[in-house]
């Protein structure tokens, strides 16, 4: 159904109300407003930066080392060892070590107890009596000698227990008895190519049992009675 018309009482229809127009003295719209443009002093944006090209005498990149199966490079590795032993420090052969490093070093040294009598000459027979020679200061000790003594420390040692013989010249060599009782004949000791050592007394001593007579070989002793604190020599050539 159409609608009915409007009676002729009714209100007409409002007109439509367009907007009004800005007075005078309203403010205009401002203007879009642009970036300003940067000033003359202002520094210039760097431009972008490029990774410079090597110079031609640089070294050029090593290449990538292929890639070399595990069971291969180890195979490698022991060829090279075997033909290069020095390089991989293998040292070649073993040295085969001297009878002096097989030889372990004594743990402790032996001593022998040597008795010891000194002459007042390069005399051919035993003292027969020795009361005379301990009154100058000679006689018989027993002296301490290492086994492995040699001819130097032998002297030092025979120094120390007579005092005479530091200032003996033409040197001195030892002595031992046949055998038997009394006064008996002396003959002089062998000794090796260094002198004597202590192997070489401690054998022919019998490990000390024999004494040894010790004769100077160019000095004579007098006999005379040492005072303790007063310096004896009593030694002359003979």
């Amino acid at each position: 159904m159409a609608s009915p018309a409007p009676p002729a009482w009714a209100s007409p229809a409002p007109p439509a109300r367009a907007s009004p127009a800005p007075p005078a003295w309203a403010s205009p719209a401002p203007p879009a407003r642009a970036s300003p443009a940067p000033p003359a002093w202002a520094s210039p944006a760097p431009p972008a930066m490029a990774s410079p090209a090597p110079p031609a005498w640089a070294s050029p990149a090593p290449p990538a080392a292929p890639l070399v199966p595990q069971g291969v490079r180890q195979t490698s590795q022991m060829a090279l060892q075997r033909n290069f032993p020095a390089a991989f420090g293998c040292g070649g052969k073993r040295k085969r070590k001297t009878a002096h490093q097989l030889t372990p070093p004594p743990l402790f040294v032996k001593y022998v107890e040597l008795q010891f009598c000194l002459l007042e000459g390069n005399n051919k027979h035993a003292p027969k009596d020795e009361f005379v020679l301990l009154q100058a200061g000679l006689g018989r000790r027993t002296v301490n000698i290492s086994e492995n003594a040699n001819h130097e420390d032998i002297n030092r040692a025979l120094q120390e227990e007579y005092p005479k013989m530091r200032g003996l010249s033409g040197g001195w060599l030892f002595k031992k008895s046949a055998g038997g009782s009394g006064q008996r004949k002396i003959t002089p000791l062998p000794q090796g190519t260094e002198g004597y050592t202590g192997k070489i007394l401690k054998t022919s001593s019998n490990s000390g049992k024999y004494v040894l007579y010790i004769a100077p070989l160019q000095e004579q002793w007098r006999l005379q009675k040492v005072i303790p604190g007063v310096a004896n020599e009593g030694h002359s050539k003979s």
